[in-house]
């Protein structure tokens, strides 16, 4: 809901500002899973659908932007390429994603049968997993939207 909200929001924002909301929206995630490591062990309700509304919020407001940048830096030969990978790398991310957090609940003691206490403890180590990947995304992203057009393939 939250990231409909946000990308309705921003939407029909000039291209000038592309590089202001990917930023913001992209901090807004990085926020988010910083603050999952923090409220999902404790419970708090409030506080981890206040974290899910950044974060689903963050990504509202980034994604149309990051995909109208990263048609500007594709070569003239490289838009309907960039078109499909964008949804294509989305979902790796989203399945990698998945795969490595259920890597790390089995490494930090998931099993059946276990308490609050030990959940608590197992989600913390999943949500801090998550946290240098977040702060990578978020750095990565200020070379992206300083990247020039038509240098997709020059290392950005």
């Amino acid at each position: 809901i939250a990231w409909t909200f946000s990308a309705i929001a921003v939407s029909g924002r000039p291209e000038s500002e592309d590089g202001k909301f990917i930023l913001i929206g992209l901090s807004m995630v990085t926020v988010a899973t910083t603050g999952y490591v923090f409220f999902v062990p404790h419970g708090s309700v409030f506080a981890i659908a206040a974290c899910a509304a950044l974060d689903g919020g963050g990504f509202g407001m980034a994604y149309g932007f990051v995909r109208r940048r990263a048609n500007a830096v594709a070569g003239p030969g490289d838009t309907e390429r960039m078109a499909g990978a964008l949804p294509t790398m989305t979902r790796l991310g989203y399945a990698i994603g998945a795969a490595f957090s259920g890597i790390i609940a089995h490494l930090g003691g998931l099993a059946d049968g276990m308490d609050a206490a030990e959940a608590a403890r197992v989600s913390t180590f999943v949500f801090l997993s998550a946290v240098p990947f977040a702060i990578v995304g978020w750095l990565l992203a200020f070379r992206f939207v300083r990247s020039e057009a038509g240098t997709a393939t020059a290392g950005a």
